[in-house]
């Protein structure tokens, strides 16, 4: 199926996604479009890395002594490797990409919920669909709410509106709340502010 052709192909393009195991400056960019994957044996000795282009594809595959690890600390070996086969096999070919097929839908998304995006949503990114498969639901992962800017407790109807302020939170549920601490993300006060003293004027008395 061409549609899913495409939607496999923009995956697997996705430089962003390679970044965790390769690291910023990936070995796979030959300045086009490339659909890469690069991976390792569970002993260490053996490292591959296979990529393509709409008009060429190559692997690589390294490998060696059974004593020596080192190979599966570095799978940049295989696609170092790579980066200087593609370049060569596609220097006299134009830098194209894939044609966007019928049945593929591009839409605005909420990152990293994935769902449409609110006034609440801090990263807006476009994101690829099979036809049909698009989301309908707005963004519930992120939420405003008025909180005291002294105390950080939610604010209540006995605020000072001086002190109210509107903060946008990430509402995770209950066990992810250790991750996003370890990760430095502010959580959602659960704690309503306390009950300001209210002002009196000795000078009024109503009875």
């Amino acid at each position: 199926d061409t549609a899913l052709a495409y939607l496999m192909n923009n995956v697997l393009s996705d430089e962003n996604a390679r970044q965790p195991a390769l690291g910023s400056l990936d070995p796979f960019d030959i300045e086009r479009p490339v659909g890469a994957r690069s991976g390792r044996s569970t002993s260490g000795t053996e490292i591959w890395a296979v990529g393509y282009t709409p008009n060429r594809v190559a692997a690589v595959w390294v490998a060696g002594r059974p004593e020596d690890t080192t190979l599966g600390r570095s799978p940049r070996i295989a696609a170092s490797l790579w980066n200087a086969l593609m370049r060569v096999a596609t220097q006299d070919l134009p830098p194209d990409g894939w044609l966007v097929p019928a049945g593929i839908t591009i839409v605005d998304v909420c990152d990293p919920s994935g769902l449409l995006p609110t006034r609440d949503c801090p990263a807006v990114v476009s994101e690829v669909f099979l036809s049909g498969n698009e989301p309908a639901q707005a963004d519930t992962l992120y939420r405003r709410v008025a909180v005291n800017r002294e105390t950080g407790f939610l604010a209540t109807v006995y605020t000072p509106a001086s002190l109210v302020e509107e903060r946008v939170f990430m509402v995770l549920p209950e066990k992810a709340l250790e991750w996003a601490k370890s990760a430095g993300i502010a959580a959602a006060p659960t704690s309503y502010d306390a009950i300001q003293s209210l002002q009196v004027n000795p000078n009024v008395h109503i009875s």
